[in-house]
C-alpha cells in the first residue's frame, strides 16, 4: 500500500456566502461575551453570601460558560 502525494495534498476550502460570514461573526462575539460574563458573575459583589445564592451564582455561570462554547463552537462548524 503506497501513499502517493495526491493522497497527502489539503483539501480546498469552499468560499464562505455573505450572509454565512455575519452569522458567523454574530455567534463568535455572542459566545465570547457570554464566556466573559460567566466569569463576571463572580467578579461583581454581591451583599448577600448564603448558600442559595452562591447556588444561582454557580448554576447561572455554568449555563453562560456553556452557552457560550456552543455558540463558539457552532460558529467554527
Amino acid at each position: 500500500m503506497d501513499i502517493t502525494t495526491s493522497d497527502l495534498t489539503a483539501k480546498q476550502a469552499k468560499p464562505v456566502a455573505p450572509g454565512r460570514f455575519f452569522q458567523r461573526l454574530f455567534l463568535s462575539f455572542i459566545g465570547a461575551a457570554l464566556i466573559m460574563a460567566g466569569f463576571g458573575v463572580w467578579l461583581a459583589s454581591s451583599v448577600a453570601h448564603d448558600p442559595q445564592m452562591l447556588l444561582i451564582k454557580l448554576g447561572i455561570s455554568l449555563f453562560m460558560l456553556i452557552s457560550g462554547l456552543c455558540c463558539l463552537l457552532v460558529s467554527k462548524a
